[in-house]
């Protein structure tokens, strides 16, 4: 899944890094992609997005979801639902750690 990817991917950065990265959000625009790089992601138009973070959105339709240099986060979930399925992808703020659930 590329979204638990890039979540994966920011993680690891901010590890490497000793800096703090963020995944943001626009859901308004249906992507998503790393602060601060023009390199962003689409949601495909048929699927349902669902963001819940820790300090709820920052907006209307954007958020973010951070990880620390220790691999902690401030935590998070993203849903995306198609056609009666539903895929959740959650970010656990003590670990950082990504996974991906039905």
């Amino acid at each position: 899944m590329n979204l638990a990817t890039q979540l994966r991917k920011a993680r690891s950065e901010a590890i490497r890094s000793n800096q703090r990265k963020y995944i943001e959000f626009d859901l308004a625009a249906r992507q998503f992609g790393l602060k601060d790089n023009s390199n962003t992601i689409e949601f495909p138009q048929d699927i349902e997005i669902q963001l819940v973070t820790a300090n709820s959105l920052i907006a209307e339709k954007t958020g973010a979801i951070g990880f620390h240099s220790d691999g902690s986060s401030t935590g998070g979930r993203i849903t995306l639902s198609r056609n009666g399925l539903k895929y959740h992808v959650n970010v656990e703020w003590l670990t950082g750690n990504v996974a991906v659930f039905k």
